[in-house]
């Protein structure tokens, strides 16, 4: 059902051979959720007829969930080209590609074979060593980034680059009985039985890599809450809530929120590892003191991945370096802007991302 849910007759509006004037490339099954917030702004200034979406064969299928989370855009989305056959490659006026870092083969093939008049570059990372190839490949070459830190560090290196954001919001799917869809985290479990359904637990999304995030630095503070509650008779191992949302905000106050709790012991909290697997070499290793209070889930279809963050009280960055402060966007923004869900962050983080606004939310448990 998720690999036909988005094909419709639109599809065959662009064909191999039929020109529309503008065409939105990602050779990548990742950055998807840059892809179905850039649909969104085409859909927004109604271009949706006159846009041609490319897509790898993976995604076109189906199989990751993607098309089902983009199942109300009316427009065509295609599977790429191969690049043996430039003759199935029309010619568009604009191309705007989203992952040109990492496919920087198949951007120069398709500009080769679609001869546009522009070129729009989506820059993730101001410290791509080939940027200079890649913005070399088109006389007219525009580039644009997520973040304003990220513009910055591009200007740095010599290159203009102007700053663009969207976000595609994300509905829960209805409960089963249910009369449909509703707001991210309106069908979440409760946290114990002592407490009604709500959002429970912190989240770190992204790939689930221990050189990209700084896992390590988590640990000291559940194992601490874990005791804690232990201590004084409330650590079943299965909840999540204050004691955890407190140490958090220690590390992160300024962020989206320092959670507190009211009266009675909580239990310890929960941290949900989500994201993509990478080689054993760079999975992170949970210590055995925490493993109850931790769950890693992995290559989840896009409604499962969505719906853990949506049930959980913030997103945790857990940056391994300083580089998504200086000059790379985290994909943990567009995570919390899609789902509703706050980010637990420190002052940094918001001088980067100065398009957020500081918060405080309170929970009770």
């Amino acid at each position: 059902a998720a690999a036909s849910a988005n094909s419709s007759s639109s599809d065959a509006a662009a064909l191999p051979g039929v020109s529309l004037p503008l065409a939105v490339v990602n050779a990548r099954t990742f950055h998807l959720e840059v892809l179905s917030a850039a649909l969104e702004a085409v859909r927004a200034v109604r271009l949706v007829e006159r846009t041609a979406v490319y897509v790898d064969k993976f995604v076109h299928a189906g199989k990751d969930g993607w098309r089902s989370l983009v199942h109300d855009y009316d427009g065509p989305i295609i599977a790429m080209p191969p690049t043996s056959n430039a003759s199935q490659v029309p010619r568009h006026e604009v191309v705007f590609f989203i992952s040109p870092e990492k496919s920087p083969e198949y951007t120069r093939f398709f500009i080769n074979a679609s001869r546009p008049s522009v070129v729009v570059l989506m820059i993730h990372n101001a410290q791509y060593p080939q940027l200079a190839e890649l913005v070399a490949m088109h006389p007219r070459t525009r580039l644009v980034v997520l973040s304003p830190h990220v513009a910055t560090a591009l200007r740095a290196r010599g290159f203009e680059a102007a700053w663009w954001l969207a976000a595609r919001p994300w509905l829960q799917p209805p409960a089963p009985g249910g009369e449909g869809a509703g707001a991210a985290g309106s069908t979440c479990k409760p946290r114990d039985a002592a407490t009604p359904p709500g959002p429970w637990g912190f989240v770190c999304q992204g790939r689930i890599d221990n050189r990209r995030r700084s896992y390590d630095s988590v640990w000291a503070e559940l194992q601490a809450a874990a005791d804690a509650a232990d201590a004084s008779g409330g650590g079943s191992g299965a909840g999540g809530g204050g004691d955890a949302s407190r140490a958090a905000g220690r590390r992160g106050a300024a962020g989206a929120g320092a959670v507190s709790g009211g009266g009675g012991v909580l239990p310890p909290p929960r941290l949900t590892i989500l994201g993509r697997a990478v080689p054993k070499q760079y999975q992170v290793a949970i210590p055995r003191r925490v493993r109850r209070l931790v769950t890693t889930v992995t290559d989840a279809p896009y409604d499962v991945f969505y719906g853990h963050i949506a049930c959980s009280v913030a997103l945790l960055p857990l940056f391994a370096n300083e580089s998504y402060l200086t000059s790379k966007f985290s994909s943990t923004v567009l995570a919390s802007l899609s789902t509703g869900t706050p980010m637990l962050v420190e002052p940094r983080f918001l001088s980067a991302y100065s398009f957020l606004d500081e918060q405080i939310l309170r929970s009770d448990p």
